[in-house]
């Protein structure tokens, strides 16, 4: 069976506490509150990702996505 549909995640995030707008100006991506996180991976498996409808590279993704979430694990 072939694959033929692009996998798609979308993440949509309240950024206003976020301290973000910096980054998003250095990036010279449109800062907005409500910000939609993108990314797309076709069956070949090439991959995009957006934020708010701008192509970014994974690395402006990750930058931004991990400002996001704070993690941490207990023993």
């Amino acid at each position: 069976m072939t694959k033929t549909k692009n996998a798609l995640r979308r993440g949509f995030f309240d950024i206003s506490s976020y301290s973000l707008k910096e980054i998003c100006e250095e990036e010279n991506l449109d800062y907005e509150n409500q910000t939609v996180i993108r990314r797309e991976v076709s069956p070949a498996g090439k991959s995009r990702a957006f934020i708010n409808d701008t192509p970014v590279t994974l690395d402006v993704m990750r930058r931004i996505g991990s400002r996001l979430m704070d993690v941490s694990f207990t023993a």
